[in-house]
């Protein structure tokens, strides 16, 4: 009996996922696993609610994040099958005033470039930080249309096509083109083109989420204690991170997969296009953590390596306190599904290689656990050398060298937005998004702030402002993505509140 017929030892299964939740702390977490078009193992463990004790299961919703990727790609897949749209056509083609800030970018970049993250942009992903604790006007929309006017003013870290970085933005622009070139809004192509035929119980509408009772409350560590994540609003950013979905649902994409992109007899899209999107586009092997060191390539919306010596295709989604993780291979006809409801945490990967590995006959929970563990501890290390950094080039002795009131006012940058400094009960505060923080002494004229990202993850962001000239500063450089000069915010008017 080969392998892929072997029969599944549930109980050994559920035990080693009970380990898993226990050993990383986490609230809660539900795992699926098929072969073929045979659901093998549904299993749901802790809570996705933890003042209601509501119970994790297969049917709990969850914003699976950047798993939507793969459903973006196979979009354009099905789009290029009927000849609406080409892989390999620049851009500028169906746009033409598309801009990138590199030169061979605007000219050449397509659609493949923007999915397999090789634009040479780094990750500019606090501009995904909006609609925190609120729904934000609007359906999204309008921003992917202005984004892709925004998005000449990003500058490049790397050459067009020379480096894997993984780039949330640029696939979010990716449903902006589509929606330009179809008339359609991308919400609308993937219900016609995906959702529907595929009968998937799929939404990227929180509301609508909601509406279903079974969404999860997503949480975070921040100082040692677990506490609730406020939402965010996803519909702007709906083709890199946007749709909600059960484990249960998300199997059914599994299957659609390892079917070789067949529902019933309709082969919904082409086997050509179905390759493309799983061809090794870009290596990426510093970007995985696998037990068994794989060298790893990125395809449009999946990771494509090697486990236990079969190819596998995988992916992982993070947002708002919902992780998610999928695999599958081909070979051995199978899948496994995993949502759980704990920011940042690498668990999840580590309970899909656990099921996977059972899925093979050769479990390894022990050696996926500790791995893990060490990832997690490196993560760890890395933060705290963050913050030992940032307090060492901290100067308490060299406070603001001007009047408080010089920092206020509106400062915009043609890509990032705008932000106002004020003035509030003599302490400087910096709103963005509708959210307010302090801004803080840190070096002379530089000022600091913890800015809370969509993830809970406090982020130390310096605020070197510059350009002092009739008792006001003029703007002010802002470092926030790593490998780049800071973007330069310029004060637009003067900003004050009364309180």
């Amino acid at each position: 009996m080969g392998k892929h017929n072997l029969k599944l030892n549930s109980d050994a299964l559920t035990h080693d996922l009970t380990t898993v939740l226990s050993e990383f702390n986490i609230p809660g977490m539900a795992v699926a696993t098929c072969r073929g078009d045979e659901i093998v193992f549904e299993r749901g463990f802790g809570f996705s609610n933890l003042i209601l004790q509501k119970k994790f299961d297969c049917e709990t919703v969850c914003l699976v994040a950047s798993i939507t990727k793969s459903f973006t790609s196979t979009l354009v897949g099905i789009l290029d099958d009927i000849g609406v749209v080409d892989w390999q056509c620049p851009v500028r083609k169906y746009i033409s005033d598309f801009r990138m800030n590199d030169a061979i970018a605007t000219q050449h970049m397509t659609l493949t470039d923007m999915m397999c993250h090789r634009s040479g942009l780094p990750s500019h992903e606090n501009l995904l930080a909006h609609g925190v604790a609120r729904d934000l006007k609007g359906d999204g929309r309008k921003f992917r249309r202005d984004l892709l006017d925004r998005l000449k003013y990003f500058e490049s870290s790397f050459k067009f096509r020379s480096q894997f970085q993984y780039q949330d933005i640029i696939f979010t622009a990716v449903g902006g083109i589509l929606e330009e070139i179809t008339g359609e809004w991308f919400e609308t192509l993937m219900d016609e083109h995906i959702l529907c035929p595929l009968g998937l119980d799929a939404t990227f509408s929180r509301r609508r989420a909601k509406t279903t009772e079974q969404l999860t409350q997503g949480y975070a560590v921040v100082d040692e204690k677990l506490v609730e994540i406020q939402h965010c609003d996803t519909r702007y950013i709906a083709p890199t991170a946007g749709l909600y979905m059960s484990a249960r649902e998300m199997l059914k994409w599994l299957q659609f997969h390892l079917r070789g992109g067949r529902i019933n007899n309709n082969q919904l899209i082409s086997k050509k296009n179905l390759n493309w999107i799983y061809r090794p586009h870009m290596p990426a092997d510093s970007h995985r953590y696998l037990t068994q060191g794989s060298l790893c390539s990125y395809g449009l919306g999946w990771f494509r390596t090697k486990f236990k010596g079969h190819l596998m295709f995988s992916h992982t989604g993070s947002f708002n306190g919902h992780r998610t993780a999928i695999a599958f291979i081909p070979a051995l006809d199978i899948g496994v599904v995993v949502l759980c409801n704990l920011n940042l945490t690498k668990s999840v990967i580590g309970a899909c290689q656990v099921a996977m590995s059972h899925m093979m006959g050769e479990p390894n929970c022990k050696a996926i656990v500790r791995h893990f563990q060490l990832q997690e501890q490196k993560d760890d290390e890395l933060r705290t050398k963050i913050k030992l950094d940032f307090q060492m080039k901290q100067d308490t002795n060299n406070p603001p060298r001007q009047l408080l009131t010089s920092y206020e006012g509106t400062y915009h940058h043609p890509g990032y937005g705008s932000f106002d400094v004020a003035l509030i009960n003599d302490r400087l505060t910096q709103t963005y998004d509708g959210r307010r923080f302090d801004l803080l002494p840190y070096n002379g004229n530089t000022l600091a702030t913890r800015f809370q990202s969509t993830e809970n993850n406090l982020l130390r962001i310096i605020m070197e402002f510059g350009g002092y000239a009739d008792s006001k500063f003029n703007f002010v450089d802002v470092p926030i993505v790593p490998d780049i000069s800071p973007p330069r915010f310029i004060r637009t008017r003067p900003q004050s509140y009364q309180m």
